[in-house]
């Protein structure tokens, strides 16, 4: 196992400010091919478009004097400050919010969950097989006066340790393409789960949202709870939760955050449930957010909140009353058929929902402007009906 990480002279905070103040107006790509005998020229570089490209998803980290910021390429699959925090105050409680626990994080990359955990009290334990960012790690951890240990090796390389939790998000970036299936993904989080619950009772894998329900659900046998987290209405992470001994089926949640990271709704849903058709659009429409399709929780909310679904095809709901506190975009029915001429002028913001026409076709064909106060789902209904039918957000 590799622990001696590189000794790298590191800028000063000064020397970062310095730079982001003297080059405050030039363009990224042509400050990389600047001729400079800065040793640190190319990290600085980096500093500055982290700071463009990071700071809302970042806001803490990018006001700490002398964070550094990884390149851009290592920082999109990293989480936002949001859902690292939301992850981390979940694992805390979980695991019954210790003043000082220790926690195992088996994929460091960006270090914004790491700072996290660290921010509920973790000493946390961190490998990370690319050099530059373990010695970034441990540096960081000094900046924010944290007694991090950071492990330069794969994950795979630490197979013993006694954590109150661990943590990883496998890499999907494969040979420069995307990936998404956990197979796929390094480290292999379903060849390695039995090995983590042996360190720690609480295992939470963080995976693409693409990754179906079901399929993940056979994947991990040992997941006690499958949570899809969603920011701004987003479903940005799927996140495995396992404990030792569990053996009973997963629950499914739905978590949904706004602005930084404020929780708008958290509920549990079920698959599997059936609901009534409706006949015709009623009175009101309800657009699940993803989170909902994503967990395969739109008949069993709708069943709590007596909706019933517009076609079999698509998420679409209806109903006579405005459901409180659903998971969802609600719209009042203000007319059905196509708008006049007048009133595609006036504009729309257009949804399409099972209809044959994307949105964007049907609003080039309605020459149809912007507007965010009324809406146009075209979507299908009923046995064999589909239209337009013209809302107003509730």
């Amino acid at each position: 196992m590799k622990q001696d990480l590189l000794k790298i002279d590191f800028p000063a905070p000064h020397d970062i400010e310095d730079f982001l103040n003297d080059y405050k107006g030039y363009d990224i790509d042509s400050l990389r091919l600047k001729a400079n005998n800065n040793p640190h020229w190319q990290l600085l570089v980096d500093q500055k478009q982290g700071q463009q490209t990071l700071s809302e998803r970042w806001p803490s980290l990018c006001q700490v004097p002398g964070y550094l910021l990884p390149p851009l390429s290592n920082a999109r699959q990293a989480s936002s400050e949001a859902t690292a925090t939301w992850k981390a105050h979940f694992l805390h409680q979980a695991i019954g919010s210790p003043a000082s626990w220790k926690g195992l994080d088996t994929t460091g990359g960006s270090g914004v969950d790491t700072w996290a955990f660290e921010q509920c009290g973790a000493n946390m334990t961190i490998t990370e097989p690319d050099e530059h960012l373990a010695t970034m790690l441990h540096h960081n951890g000094q900046v924010l006066r944290q007694t991090r240990r950071v492990i330069q090796d794969k994950a795979e390389s630490l197979q013993t340790g006694r954590f109150d939790a661990v943590f990883s998000d496998p890499s999907r970036l494969q040979n420069g393409q995307r990936v998404f299936h956990p197979n796929a993904c390094e480290p292999n989080a379903v060849v390695l789960m039995d090995v983590w619950l042996t360190m720690s009772e609480h295992v939470l894998i963080k995976l693409s949202p693409l990754l179906d329900a079901t399929e993940a659900e056979r994947l991990f046998p040992q997941a006690c709870e499958l949570i899809w987290l969603s920011l701004n209405r987003e479903v940005k992470e799927l996140l495995i939760h396992a404990k030792r001994g569990y053996n009973s089926p997963a629950k499914r949640r739905i978590v949904e955050l706004e602005g930084a990271g404020a929780v708008r709704h958290d509920s549990h849903v079920m698959a599997g449930e059936i609901v009534d058709m409706a006949g015709e659009p009623l009175a009101f429409l309800i657009d699940p957010y993803p989170s909902v399709i994503a967990s395969r929780g739109v008949n069993h909310l709708a069943s709590l909140h007596g909706l019933k679904r517009l076609h079999p095809s698509h998420g679409l709901l209806t109903a006579s009353h405005v459901p409180a506190d659903f998971p969802g975009r609600v719209f009042r029915l203000d007319h059905r058929g196509k708008p006049s001429k007048s009133d595609a002028k006036a504009g729309f913001s257009v949804i399409s929902r099972g209809f044959p026409q994307r949105a964007d076709q049907i609003k080039s064909a309605l020459q149809c402007t912007e507007n965010k106060e009324r809406f146009l789902i075209a979507t299908l209904w009923g046995d064999k009906s589909k239209g337009l039918l013209q809302c107003t957000r509730v």
